[in-house]
């Protein structure tokens, strides 16, 4: 099993953001900071150093070391689009990153890695989430799904998740020029560590599914 220190030091390299962990984890920042410093204490040295309001991995042996400790199996490459039902009088039109803020839109709640990965290449563009007008906020991508089957407004979900209905046409990709939402997802464990069935089984589950 991966610690606790471990999997939120996993959180803050990949989101170089202890508030970001913070909310993926779903625990509060000091909690965050506290993982962090017995990793520290454990190297002896510090895993991030601060540039004004963001932080950087300190690239060190022993980072390096904390790193390779992890055994990375690639899942899957997912990307998060724009879609809306067939209905939907944006449906067979293509839009900018601009016209984006003048469309209600219905998006995952706060802290959802989905919401967060538009939310990043948004604020490449200069877009605030303050610039958005957001509708509705749902838990779950399959909650949101179902609800954008049954209204006409603008919503972002990962492609795997809604295949079957952007084959079907229920649901419609709306293009959004220069908008590229990509991501890589991994299983991880340590190494080492035993792979029980439960786990084998978990991930030929996974991989079988796509």
């Amino acid at each position: 099993m991966i610690s606790v220190a471990h999997r939120v030091f996993l959180e803050v390299a990949t989101h170089l953001s202890f508030s970001k962990a913070s909310k993926t984890l779903f625990i509060s920042q000091p909690a965050v900071s506290k993982q962090i410093k017995i990793l520290e204490d454990k190297y002896e040295l510090p895993l991030f150093e601060r540039k004004g309001n963001s932080i950087l991995i300190t690239r060190s042996d022993p980072v390096d070391i904390l790193i390779s400790a992890f055994h990375y199996q690639h899942f899957i490459n997912d990307e998060v689009i724009a879609v809306c039902s067939r209905k939907s009088v944006l449906a067979g039109k293509s839009l900018t990153i601009e016209e984006l803020k003048s469309l209600p839109l219905a998006l995952r709640e706060r802290g959802s890695g989905t919401l967060n990965a538009l939310l990043h290449v948004l604020s490449k563009h200069q877009i605030k989430p303050s610039d958005l007008k957001v509708k509705i906020r749902l838990g779950g991508t399959e909650a949101l799904k179902n609800f954008l089957l049954a209204d006409e407004i603008l919503g972002f979900l990962p492609r795997p998740s809604i295949l079957r209905e952007l084959k079907s046409g229920e649901l419609v990709e709306v293009p959004v020029a220069g908008l590229e939402v990509k991501r890589e997802f991994f299983f991880i464990r340590r190494k080492g560590s035993e792979e029980y069935g439960l786990t084998k089984q978990f991930i030929r589950f996974c991989l079988q599914s796509l």
